[in-house]
């Protein structure tokens, strides 16, 4: 499995340990945003297959370099697995360690998935062969070291040292608390990385630009002084901090730097969630607030509704496609209050939903299908697809017809 690769990614991500334990450095940065966009799945996937959060985590920052390296990216394999004879999906052609007869290096097959997520399952499955069932019938689930050193035994990689940098990279960045988290059923954590980092004063990155967390009760004056801003631009780059006494919530974004027209990741809409306003949403994609109202052809002002699709990449909405708003009330306390919800003025009397959002998409059921199954397959949610067909039980038949989009 170990590519030739191997030694420049554990290189990087171990160069680290030069600056000592105490730093949070550019690259500890990176691998925390890792560490919090995947936790979750880790520990699902531990409940659900039993793979270690920690095991899973540690491999796939060590086999994906935090998700930087080209398998990662072209084709979502974190955990850098080859095709096999099995594999009837997608491929990628990579250079690895395979050699043709004439001991020239030729390029590999690797797994292509269409998700990162779906990489975490793979991993899961990867892991049933037989040559590791040992390690899920003798090994504690809590013993990561025993682990590390059963998938070296096993052969999933040849570099004598793996055991040793996984056990390592777990150690660093207590992954092991996630298989403690998952075994005891606790949704929360009570270190949050983010927290972590805001409380060190470091300089992440979001949408390629500089940003600070807030550490609790921290004013936009102090941000300033201490990262030599002047306030001014300070307040103009973050709209609606107000003025520069300000107490900050613990872990509120502020941006360093003019904040970008347009979001630069893979996503192209933000689906708002329950008491999500613009600004928000400008903060978490480092989009300025002027800029998200007019991509959407938006009032300022207004809030977009509960489950609104607001656009976050690309050129403006068509016309007459803007998302819904809430409507709001104040009480006497100054709240807001939800009435109900509105659709904007439009020039055009088309329904809400984009186009791609009309087509229904349909599942003929076959023998071995489960809702986890097709919910994975069509990346949606077991409650969401249960929530499609109006189904208030688990059960499926052969031959029917299940509604996935």
């Amino acid at each position: 499995m170990m590519r030739t690769s191997f030694l420049m990614i554990f290189i990087t991500i171990l160069s680290q340990f030069a600056c000592g334990q105490g730093q949070t450095g550019d690259q500890d940065w990176v691998v925390l945003r890792y560490i919090e966009r995947y936790k979750d799945v880790a520990m699902e996937e531990m409940i659900r297959a039993g793979v270690p959060a920690s095991i899973k985590l540690g491999q796939a920052i060590l086999e994906s370099n935090a998700g930087r390296s080209d398998l990662a990216r072209k084709s979502n394999n974190h955990f850098g697995i080859k095709c096999g004879s099995n594999w009837t999906g997608e491929t990628h052609a990579h250079e690895d360690d395979d050699y043709d007869e004439n001991g020239n290096l030729i390029k590999s097959c690797f797994r292509k998935f269409d998700s990162a997520k779906r990489s975490f399952y793979g991993h899961s499955e990867f892991l049933q062969k037989a040559r590791y069932r040992f390690l899920f019938t003798d090994l504690d689930p809590q013993d990561y070291e025993s682990w590390a050193h059963g998938l070296k035994t096993a052969g999933y990689a040849t570099n004598p040292r793996y055991a040793t940098i996984l056990i390592s990279i777990i150690q660093r960045y207590e992954l092991f608390k996630y298989d403690k988290m998952a075994i005891e059923g606790v949704n929360t954590e009570p270190n949050d990385p983010i927290l972590v980092v805001a409380s060190s004063g470091t300089i992440a990155r979001n949408n390629d630009l500089r940003m600070v967390y807030a550490a609790e009760k921290q004013t936009p004056s102090q941000i300033a002084s201490q990262y030599d801003v002047k306030l001014k631009c300070l307040l103009k780059y973050n709209e609606r901090l107000g003025t520069g006494g300000k107490q900050l919530e613990q872990g509120e974004k502020v941006y360093l730097q003019k904040k970008r027209r347009s979001w630069r990741g893979r996503e192209k809409y933000h689906f708002v969630q329950e008491g999500e306003t613009m600004y928000q949403l400008a903060q978490k994609y480092g989009i300025r607030l002027s800029q998200l109202y007019r991509k959407n052809r938006l009032t300022e002002g207004v809030q977009p509704a509960i489950g609104a699709k607001v656009k976050i990449r690309g050129w403006k909405i068509k016309k007459g496609k803007s998302p819904k708003l809430r409507k709001v009330a104040i009480d006497e306390n100054g709240d807001e209050i939800i009435e109900d919800v509105v659709t904007p003025n439009t020039e055009e009397a088309d329904d809400f939903l984009f186009e791609e959002d009309q087509v229904e998409v349909y599942h003929l059921v076959k023998k071995g299908d489960t809702l986890y199954s097709l919910a994975l397959r069509y990346d949606i949610t077991v409650d969401y697809l249960k929530k499609l067909n109006e189904m208030t039980t688990n059960s499926i038949s052969v031959g029917q017809r299940l509604r996935v989009k």
